[in-house]
């Protein structure tokens, strides 16, 4: 763990109660005397160093030491616009998206998703929360759900599709990108006619939607 969050973030002093307590003194073994950072999602660029007083069976009390702007940010701004597939993937590789310095990901009701899938955007934040404090990134990532691919397009009208194509996505350098990756059952035959930028992947093989969003990531970074 690089750093917690915490809503009290800033404060001189500050007590941790029930999760984070639990987390901080009974996972993570803090005691009294142990310096601990902290970030505030309020002001993340922020970090804050703490000392732990006292710790109870209950609460640890926290005092302030110093706080410095300290913050890295990704050389490219990323958005990822991702049609819905099953929650528990999302789940699963919306931390790698964050850790790979994605600024928003956008899910999308394409024609081809499942339309009874709900996102539960408190889940994701807790994930995302996690997936910083381990990888050192001073936010998380932001997230959008749209209705249709139509929607998405007329907001980032220069993203590019990733789909079967012969020109295949390469690195950029210069600007700040925008991507879309198909559900599972890929784009529909209408939602292509709008694509107006197509890139491939340099694999032989039929991928997952979430290999296929990861992969593409890693080669824009």
């Amino acid at each position: 763990m690089q750093f917690l969050y915490c809503s009290k973030g800033g404060e001189r002093y500050i007590t941790l109660e029930k999760e984070v307590y639990h987390y901080i003194f009974r996972v993570r073994r803090y005691r009294v005397g142990d310096e601990i950072y902290l970030r505030n999602l309020s002001n993340p660029e922020i970090l804050y160093l703490y000392r732990i007083d006292e710790v109870s069976r209950r609460s640890g009390k926290l005092s302030l030491i110093s706080e410095r702007v300290d913050f890295r940010k990704s050389e490219k701004t990323i958005i990822v616009g991702w049609c819905i597939v099953d929650s528990k993937t999302i789940e699963k590789y919306i931390a790698m998206l964050n850790e790979l310095g994605v600024a928003k990901v956008v899910f999308i009701y394409c024609d081809y998703s499942q339309h009874n899938i709900k996102v539960d955007t408190q889940r994701l934040e807790k994930i995302l929360q996690t997936s910083s404090m381990q990888s050192g990134r001073y936010d998380i990532l932001d997230i959008e759900i749209v209705d249709e691919v139509d929607i998405f397009l007329k907001t980032y009208p220069d993203t590019i599709a990733i789909d079967f194509s012969d020109t295949k996505l390469e690195k950029i350098e210069d600007r700040d990108i925008s991507i879309l990756v198909g559900p599972e059952g890929g784009f529909s035959e209408r939602e292509r006619k709008l694509f107006q930028n197509i890139k491939g992947l340099s694999s032989p093989y039929i991928l997952k939607s979430s290999t296929a969003v990861v992969s593409a990531v890693a080669i824009l970074i």
